[in-house]
């Protein structure tokens, strides 16, 4: 990754100058010399980490593109995604096949070689979609690890389960339970309840409401738990209501106290998508990035100089494009007056139409302006 020879010259010193003691019924035991590598706590070990899992990225790149390993391809022109990493955690995708899963493990054990860090197969899992269990059984044994079943849970979500079901909600209501609990409510004033519940209730939900429709009958278990720490309770009985709640939810736009209704809430944007597409309005290319600085605006993929999405008006020249994912700035030259393009081409425009459609671009991108500040959406 090109780092200097002395900074890396600093983080093996780190590596390789630990001591450590153990506790033995309370009492230490003679220092001894750390042999493999980072300790359990060491402020560089997520650094660290990062760095190898990016080179565990480039492994994973290159086998793909020599056919070792494909992963699935996201419809709607998305990208084709074969690993998903958090943290120490990593998902592998890719359609059924025992070929794929063998090769699979034949990278990891490569990987292994390279940088010392062997996956545990004793902890992980193989699933299977439209698999017949069998089989998934037949190959988990091959390769010593575990067999996996559908639903799993992965970033707080639940994956494989039917949403539609109130029972895989549980975890939500548990962790709705867990910031407005009926205890912490005798501690509070009224409008100490009432700000601390609508902070829950504004940030909370968003992280699944904006992937999974939830039925109404989660969402008013969810309302009824927001509204009994709102008036309290006292040994299992609401207190007494002083102000209906529909005024309570409603916006101080409209006289209310502005806390909010999940169902309402996210009913009216779904709702109002649903009229625009019926009036032939795209809210897609209708939202439009002020670009600002442009670093969070991509150059291809987002809505940015008016019309439709560059990928869209010049499908001609995102195909040759190098990267699509770069951001504005990666493709301009900022001068003092003026600003000059520079996309990067696995091959120059060299037929008629890519000039023609070159050139186009070059027209409409002499009017960006850039500014300071963050983008924004309008």
């Amino acid at each position: 990754m090109k780092f200097p020879k002395l900074w890396r010259k600093w983080v093996g010193v780190c590596l390789k100058s630990s001591w450590a003691s153990v506790l033995v019924n309370g009492s230490p035991t003679s220092e001894f010399k750390l042999q493999r590598g980072l300790r359990q706590g060491d402020p560089l070990s997520h650094f660290l980490f990062i760095l190898a899992m990016e080179a565990q990225d480039v492994i994973m790149t290159r086998a793909g593109k020599r056919g070792a390993f494909k992963g699935i391809k996201v419809p709607n022109k998305g990208p084709c995604i074969s690993h998903l990493h958090y943290a120490e955690d990593v998902i592998f995708m890719r359609e059924w096949s025992e070929t794929n899963i063998l090769n699979l493990n034949r990278i990891l054990r490569c990987f292994y070689l390279c940088s010392g860090l062997k996956v545990d197969l004793n902890k992980s899992s193989l699933y299977g979609v439209g698999v017949e269990e069998e089989e998934i059984e037949r190959m988990a044994r091959k390769l010593k690890c575990k067999k996996g079943n559908m639903s799993f849970g992965f970033l707080g979500l639940a994956i494989g389960a039917n949403m539609k079901r109130v029972k895989f909600w549980k975890p939500v209501a548990e962790k709705f339970n867990t910031k407005l609990p009926a205890r912490k409510a005798k501690c509070l004033s009224f409008t100490e309840r009432f700000v601390l519940a609508k902070a829950v209730m504004g940030a909370l939900p968003n992280y699944y409401f904006s992937i999974y429709l939830a039925p109404k009958k989660v969402i008013k278990s969810l309302d009824a738990i927001h509204r009994d720490f709102i008036w309290g309770r006292k040994d299992g009985k609401n207190k007494i209501h002083w102000i209906a709640w529909n005024k309570v939810v409603r916006s101080k736009k409209y006289g209310g106290f502005g806390t909010g209704r999940l169902r309402s809430t996210w009913k009216d944007i779904v709702v109002a998508r649903k009229e625009l597409d019926n009036m032939g309005i795209n809210l897609k290319e209708r939202l439009a990035a002020k670009v600002g600085d442009g670093r969070k605006v991509k150059f291809w993929l987002d809505n940015w100089a008016g019309g439709l999405l560059f990928m869209d008006r010049y499908p001609e020249l995102f195909r040759i494009a190098k990267s699509k994912q770069d951001n504005v700035p990666e493709c301009a030259i900022r001068l003092d007056d003026k600003t000059l393009w520079n996309i990067g081409w696995t091959r120059p425009p060299n037929n008629e139409v890519e000039r023609a459609k070159w050139t186009g671009m070059l027209n409409v991108l002499c009017y960006v302006r850039f500014t300071t500040g963050t983008y924004r959406w309008g």
